[in-house]
């Protein structure tokens, strides 16, 4: 066994092990609690890091900051799509027709008595989850919280295929 350390670093110098800047990234974990302006600000960090993708669950959607995000998003090329709740598009506060408007795909899920969920995935790798609605109430007045997982693609994948479950369920807002 300590031979083998000895030469953990000469296999290292000899490009014979991946060094840290070649190693993929570790997953980190970040949690926030409202009310704090902070958590909407950091959501809406985590949205404009996306390269690739921005899938969205939604029960409540009122917050324009997070929706302004996802059309900057959608305006650099990222695939931005959101499913909310079949009542969260009669709120008159609501972002479903402004993001429709701006060529974002947005769907009602009517399937099930309240779809309930609040989720981010970024480009299949990263999730923001909590109890946090997308509403200036949870950023300014309610006890809610935000997790936000980066790095991990099983987690997020788990995430990824019951978003086009839920997707595939839903139906287009009119």
């Amino acid at each position: 066994m300590p031979r083998i350390l000895l030469l953990l670093p000469a296999l290292l110098l000899a490009g014979c092990l991946p060094s840290g800047s070649d190693a993929a990234p570790r997953e980190t974990l970040f949690v926030l609690f409202s009310p704090s302006p902070k958590t909407e600000d950091t959501i809406v960090g985590f949205i404009l890091s996306a390269k690739k993708s921005v899938h969205v669950l939604a029960y409540d959607f009122t917050s324009v900051p997070i929706g302004k995000a996802l059309i900057k998003a959608l305006q650099r090329g990222v695939d931005a799509r959101v499913v909310m709740d079949k009542n969260a598009a009669n709120n008159k506060y609501c972002v479903a027709r402004l993001l429709s408007e701006r060529g974002i795909p947005v769907r009602l899920d009517a399937k099930y008595s309240i779809q309930h969920e609040k989720v981010i995935i970024v480009d299949g790798v990263s999730v923001e989850t909590g109890s946090y609605n997308y509403t200036r109430a949870a950023r300014d007045q309610n006890s809610e919280n935000v997790l936000i997982i980066r790095n991990s693609p099983g987690l997020a994948g788990n995430y990824e295929a019951n978003w086009w479950k839920l997707w595939s369920e839903s139906v287009n807002l009119r």
